[in-house]
Parts: C-alpha cells; sequence; structure tokens
C-alpha cells in the first residue's frame, strides 16, 4: 500500500464521505477501518476506502481536519495588509528587513523619526499579531491534539493576542522604569526600536509558512516557523546585547541579569500557560 497515494484530508468534507461510502457495494472498493502505519510510522485513524488501487483516507474526526472559516479570514486579511505594505511602503520595508541584519541601518530607521508613530508600523503590528499567535495556536491545537478547535478556538486565539500584546507592553514598561533609574533614555530608546523592528520581521516572515502549515499539514512547515520564531529571538537579543554593551554605563554582569529580566522571565511564564492548556 503506497503511502504517497494517501490523499490530503483537509479535500474531504462529510459529504464526500457519504459519496465514497456509498461505493461500498462496488467488488472493486474495500473499505476498512482502524489504524493504518506508513513506512515512517505515522500513524492515521479513520476510514480507509481503497478503489482500483488508490487508497483514500477519511478521518474519524472532521472536525479537527477542517480549517475554521476564522483562520482563513485571519490570513486573507494578513496577506492583504502586506499587499498594502508592498505597494505603499516597499522601500521603508526593505530597511526595516535590513535593519535585522544590520546595526547602521536600524540607527538610520531613528534617525529618520520615530518608528512607533508611523503608518508602517500600525500595519506591521497587525501582520504580527495574526501571525505570531497564529503560530503559538497551531502548534497546541493542530500538533498537540487539543479538543474542539473549531468550537472555541478564536477565544483561545484572542487570548494569545492580548498574551503577545501584553508582553510587548511589558517590555516597553519595563524598559521605560529602568531609563529613568539609569538615565539611559537615549540607549534604552535604541533598545525598544530594535525590538519592535524584528518582532515586525518575523511575523512577516511567519505568515505565509504558517499559512501553508495550516492547509497542508505538512510538519516541516510548522518546524520551520518556529525555527524563525526562535532564530529571531535569538538575533534579537544579540542585537540588545550590543547595544548594551555600546553604553560604558552597563556591565556584561548587569546586562545579563537586565535580558533574563526582559527577555527569559516572559518566556518561561508563556512555556507555563501553554504546557498547562
Amino acid at each position: 500500500m503506497n503511502s504517497d497515494s494517501i490523499q490530503n484530508p483537509f479535500k474531504y468534507s462529510e459529504l464526500l464521505q457519504n459519496i465514497l461510502v456509498t461505493q461500498q457495494t462496488d467488488s472493486s472498493t474495500i473499505i476498512s477501518e482502524g489504524v493504518f502505519s506508513n513506512p515512517d510510522n505515522a500513524s492515521f485513524i479513520g476510514r480507509f476506502i481503497t478503489e482500483k488501487d488508490i487508497v483514500t483516507y477519511i478521518p474519524t474526526d472532521y472536525s479537527r481536519n477542517m480549517v475554521a472559516e476564522w483562520i482563513t479570514y485571519l490570513i486573507l486579511g494578513g496577506f492583504i495588509l502586506l499587499a498594502i505594505l508592498n505597494f505603499l511602503h516597499r522601500k521603508k520595508l526593505l530597511q526595516f528587513f535590513n535593519a535585522t541584519f544590520s546595526k547602521s541601518q536600524a540607527n538610520l530607521v531613528i534617525r529618520e523619526g520615530n518608528p512607533f508613530r508611523k503608518q508602517i508600523t500600525l500595519i506591521l503590528t497587525l501582520v504580527y499579531l495574526i501571525a505570531v499567535p497564529l503560530l503559538f495556536y497551531s502548534f497546541i491545537v493542530f500538533y498537540l491534539g487539543s479538543d474542539n478547535p473549531n468550537s472555541n478556538g478564536i477565544i483561545f486565539y484572542l487570548g494569545l493576542v492580548l498574551l503577545f500584546l501584553g508582553l510587548f507592553l511589558y517590555k516597553v514598561l519595563f524598559i521605560q522604569v529602568t531609563a529613568n533609574i539609569f538615565q539611559t533614555e537615549k540607549a534604552s530608546y535604541e533598545l525598544l526600536v530594535n525590538i519592535l523592528i524584528f518582532n515586525l520581521i518575523i511575523g512577516i516572515m511567519i505568515l505565509p509558512i504558517i499559512a501553508l502549515f495550516i492547509y497542508t499539514q505538512i510538519d516541516i512547515f510548522l518546524y520551520t516557523a518556529l525555527g524563525i520564531y526562535f532564530i529571531g529571538l535569538t538575533l534579537r537579543q544579540f542585537r540588545q546585547l550590543m547595544v548594551g554593551l555600546s553604553r560604558s554605563i552597563f556591565s556584561v554582569l548587569h546586562l545579563f541579569l537586565y535580558l533574563c529580566t526582559l527577555e527569559l522571565i516572559p518566556v518561561i511564564i508563556i512555556g507555563k500557560l501553554l504546557l498547562n492548556y
């Protein structure tokens, strides 16, 4: 039985199942139920219909294999926002991309005016709040196998949106408070801008990949999106370290404790919440 002939379960609806089941009277059609394992030891639970040496897989639980409409609307909205950005702010968008790899380009973004007040930042923030929460939603619902994703999924997704938004606001507040204490307003502002730039670019890169995973259920897309997210966080940490070391007021120990408080503690809290879901 060729595993490559197992068709994508997302293509099938309950109506199609009924059509296929009616074919069981045909002598050339074999219907079986249970667990099928391919050579990679990946298991599929449901009904398998073999007709003319072609195996069609019909999952038992359709609610966990059908993509909710609100997810489609979110992804469509994200791509529309990217199209608007490409049309209105292509040059600035390229500058943001370059700023993730070049500190001088990041400084140029700062010199050109407060990026927090620009239209491109608002649009990119919306893309980030679509892509990144959707990444972790997909990991929990589709990969860990959460129950009834379509019934209360949008509530859980909105909770993730608030979580990531709250995490960014926490960083802004923390950096502003420490800036007032240590009189490092300029360095703290540079730090905030770099955090913003990395977050926005991470959102752009993740959106198309997580969309591919949702509609294909190919694991490599999920792993790629997660890899981009955590590589982006690592590069952001390195940039923050470079910004801190450029100021003689900070020692390496102080920078380490600062970054732990700013980055690691929120990540641990988020990880704990996700594991308890």
